[in-house]
């Protein structure tokens, strides 16, 4: 039998092609820089007050259960969120993909829903939320996991989901949302899923199905091969961490002294250079979680530096005992009563080789100093479209 070179190539593809996914993204001993600022940076004395111009709310519902799909005319995705907290109370949250890339979100009556936390599907294109009653189950039993969804969508569509399986060893690992739209360039924050305890269905040990209206929907699976195993696009997390970094929004603040660093649920880590308050790093506190960004060099005294100075760093953000979940870079500026900071993430976790998604989001952070001795601090992310950096 002649044999077909072609073949054999795509045969070695098949088999000795695979992603090994890591729980880290990058080690922040070496990614940081450890270069302490120096004090002629400085044009004037210290003001010993702490102006942090970062902010984080964590959020952390129950379990998470995820399906790409494909075969309906007008949804490609479901995602069911568990929560049972004082924070949003006790219910679940269920939300549709459509082929436009808006989110319809159904939700149980009972539920603190904030708003704010669906928009990041493609910038606020967020259907308004509808009450349902679903029929679901969803329990990890001895290793034995069991989903089971059925519920009744605005339209009239029955929409039923089902998953079983063994519960193998889980990951941890940044989910990459920030891309699902990139026709559009404004985000209301940086949406940051961490999925720690994640698991994807192996396509032999397991089975996943979707139907609507009782037409079987094909579950997506992962293309190649992942931790050498065959996978589908349907995973879940019994420890989902949901992070909102700095909401764009203008607000006015005093800052706080430095003989005081905590603020809130907030611990500022103080680099003392020479008098002067520079932050080593931030420590955000939530109800289960918690999360932490490491700069280097420390972030300096802002109105304190010498007109028209460019400083340049890095960044490290980590959750919770894990390092370096998200790196990047920042650049600070400062002119006159103004101070502009650029940040731009370049280092993140992702399912496949290729340009890192965190790459393409810009946060740019205007500090503006009162008459009255108060700092304004205007935050906004934009997506950036083209490939060059910025940084």
């Amino acid at each position: 039998m002649k044999k077909n070179p072609a073949f054999e190539v795509v045969l070695f593809l098949t088999f000795y092609s695979c992603t090994i996914l890591k729980d880290v993204s990058l080690n922040p001993e070496r990614f940081l820089i450890n270069d302490d600022l120096r004090t002629d940076i400085y044009a004037s004395a210290s003001k010993g007050v702490i102006i942090s111009p970062f902010s984080m709310d964590i959020e952390n519902p129950e379990k998470l259960m995820l399906f790409d799909f494909k075969g309906h005319i007008k949804y490609k995705f479901l995602e069911c969120q568990f929560y049972n907290d004082s924070v949003f109370g006790k219910g679940i949250v269920c939300m549709l993909m459509r082929h436009d890339d808006r989110l319809e979100i159904y939700h149980t009556k009972g539920l603190n829903m904030k708003q704010q936390l669906y928009y990041f599907d493609s910038v606020q294109h967020t259907i308004p939320t509808q009450l349902f009653n679903p029929t679901c189950s969803f329990e990890n039993q001895n290793g034995n996991l069991k989903f089971n969804l059925s519920f009744t969508d605005k339209y009239g569509n029955n929409i039923v989901a089902n998953l079983s399986g063994n519960y193998p060893e889980s990951l941890d690992f940044i989910a990459p949302i920030g891309l699902i739209n990139l026709h559009h360039s404004d985000y209301t924050f940086f949406p940051l899923w961490y999925m720690r305890k994640m698991n994807f269905l192996n396509t032999h040990e397991g089975n996943a199905s979707i139907a609507i209206n009782d037409t079987i929907l094909t579950i997506k699976k992962i293309p190649g091969l992942i931790n050498w195993q065959r996978l589908y696009f349907a995973r879940w997390s019994f420890d989902p961490i949901f992070i909102i970094w700095n909401t764009n929004k203008s607000v006015p603040t005093e800052g706080i002294k430095k003989e005081s660093n905590e603020n809130d649920s907030i611990t500022y880590i103080i680099n003392q250079n020479h008098g002067y308050v520079e932050i080593k790093s931030i420590l955000f506190k939530g109800v289960k979680h918690n999360s932490t960004i490491q700069f280097s060099p420390a972030l300096p005294e802002f109105f304190c530096l010498k007109d028209s100075i460019l400083l340049n760093g890095r960044f490290t953000i980590d959750v919770d005992e894990k390092k370096g979940v998200i790196g990047g870079k920042y650049s600070i500026t400062k002119k006159g009563k103004s101070v502009e900071i650029l940040v731009q993430p370049t280092k993140g976790w992702q399912p496949v080789p290729g340009r890192t998604w965190v790459k393409n989001h810009i946060l740019t952070i205007n500090l503006t100093e009162t008459k009255s001795n108060k700092v304004i601090i205007a935050s906004k992310w934009r997506l950036k479209l083209n490939t060059h950096r910025v940084l």
